[in-house]
């Protein structure tokens, strides 16, 4: 464990493509002190490339952050992060200031609570960062886990609204089943109802009515040794409905970390056809 008031230093690295050819890297560094058992601070700074396919155009998105994260009580833990965010892209040069306001709420050892106000950019290619399409999301979610059986539920409730006048209602639920004494192995059933108060298709995925119901199977393994490692894979195999032709899904993601006393390095991988991906 590193001793409090250590600075942690983080460092990552992420590539991400679309099936219309366009793609993302994204080069982001941080670093973050604990100033008490009860207060950390923190600073980051992220350079984002995009190649977009349609306009075959290139562009930088550079943003700036500062975080805190503050324990109140034994129940109560907030965290607030605000970005600057500007661009090379002529039409979006200007700052954009994007705020994570949340609160982690402990009701009980069975239940968990979390809830706050989130704001982001739409900007995975050219044509909506240059829209600068800005989402403000309130949201709620709940985490109930029973431990001796290893039966749980995670709800996520988020109302969204896009500066261009669109709303948007997301409701997720996964009901989930830990396997076996060690319990390394999970599996469950998520469902999502996504809609949106107007359909723009010509700008960004945006249905009137998205359903998706899947099954998934995981694997999470972690050693406790010192120098810790920990495997986390899941797949998914599902149905979507309503907002597109009706057809079967695919997810499936791994995660591999590694832990040497006080560094630790992450490999994270996530595959997806879900329609709502694209969101």
């Amino acid at each position: 464990m590193i001793e409090l008031h250590s600075p942690e230093l983080k460092w990552a690295y992420a590539l991400s493509s679309s099936s219309d050819g366009s793609y993302n890297r994204a080069y982001q560094k941080e670093a973050g002190l604990s100033v008490s058992p009860e207060l950390s601070l923190g600073i980051g700074y992220e350079n984002k490339k995009y190649n977009d396919s349609v306009s075959d155009v290139s562009f930088n998105k550079q943003a700036l952050k500062i975080y805190t994260s503050n324990q109140i009580s034994s129940m109560f833990k907030d965290n607030t992060e605000a970005q600057i965010l500007r661009s090379t892209l002529e039409e979006s040069k200007n700052q954009i200031l994007l705020l994570n306001l949340n609160s982690d709420i402990k009701i009980n050892k069975f239940l968990g609570l979390k809830t706050g106000y989130k704001s982001e950019l739409l900007d995975f290619n050219k044509s909506l960062f240059s829209r600068q399409l800005k989402v403000d999301h309130l949201f709620l979610k709940s985490n109930f886990y029973i431990t001796q059986s290893g039966l749980g539920n995670y709800t996520e409730l988020m109302k969204s609204y896009l500066n261009d006048g669109n709303q948007r209602f997301l409701l997720f639920s996964s009901l989930y089943q830990n396997i076996g004494k060690k319990k390394y192995l999970k599996a469950g059933i998520n469902y999502l109802n996504l809609n949106f108060q107007e359909s723009k298709p010509a700008d960004y995925f945006s249905p009137l009515n998205h359903q998706q119901l899947e099954v998934f199977l995981g694997f999470n393994y972690k050693t406790k040794s010192k120098n810790t490692t920990a495997v986390q894979l899941e797949s998914a195999y599902g149905y979507q409905w309503n907002s597109v032709v009706e057809e079967l899904t695919l997810r499936a993601k791994l995660s591999v970390v590694q832990r040497f006393k006080s560094i630790e390095a992450e490999l994270y991988g996530q595959y997806s056809t879900a329609a709502n991906a694209t969101f």
